[in-house]
């Protein structure tokens, strides 16, 4: 009889033991489910912020690729009005429709290729004994330009009363991308009807304007 208690016994402790065993294991599948679970969520947030990430800096990049913005003009502003005081001058920007007078000439309305060009302008200096050749010049917003030239900023003096000598006048142009700017203080006509130009000597301003073309 004893015996047979002992087996009846023996039998119920091996039962409960394969009930907490299958217990723990059903437990110890869930938990892994909610594990892995949270991880997918985890990983596709993740996921999710670094493709808006992509993109934010991919807007970025664009607009840092860009020759000529309205961001960069402002910043052209800004520098020519600290530039000014160190020469002793007082400029102002001029665009299509705001034209300076430079002597009888529009600026730039009157030297960009056009119905309303009044003289030719033109690179070099013949008194120097430098080859002249034309100038093909249009404005431009965007920096982008089908002419050798885009012109995408001027600024003169011309309503400075100047005692010293003549007006200035620098255009600021992109050619294939690359920044120049292009200076004259002509003040009288000739028989070419051409107004002459030449690359500015000023360290200084050209570079405040290539690191803004570059910025």
């Amino acid at each position: 009889m004893k015996a047979i208690l002992l087996i009846i016994v023996s039998l119920l402790l091996i039962g409960c033991q394969n009930n907490k065993e299958i217990n723990e294991n059903e437990h110890h599948e869930s938990n892994t489910e909610v594990v892995s679970e949270s991880s997918n969520e985890v990983d596709n947030e993740k996921e999710q912020n670094s493709e808006d990430n992509s993109l934010n800096d991919g807007e970025d990049k664009e607009e840092n690729m860009e020759l000529w913005n309205d961001n960069k003009s402002e910043q052209l502003d800004e520098f020519i009005h600290r530039w000014e005081q160190d020469m002793g001058q007082e400029y102002t920007q001029y665009a299509p429709g705001k034209n300076a007078d430079l002597y009888g000439v529009k600026i730039p309305d009157g030297i960009l290729k056009g119905d309303n060009m009044q003289m030719q302008p033109v690179l070099g200096q013949p008194e120097y004994n430098e080859t002249v050749s034309p100038l093909d010049l249009e404005w431009s917003k965007d920096g982008q330009s089908e002419a050798d030239y885009a012109v995408v900023a001027v600024y003169s003096d011309d309503t400075q009363v100047n005692q010293n000598g003549p007006h200035h006048v620098y255009l600021f142009v992109l050619r294939n991308g690359e920044p120049n700017i292009l200076y004259t203080e002509q003040n009288q006509g000739n028989e070419n009807n051409y107004l002459y130009f030449w690359p500015t000597e000023n360290q200084e301003l050209m570079e405040g304007f290539v690191n803004i073309v570059n910025g």
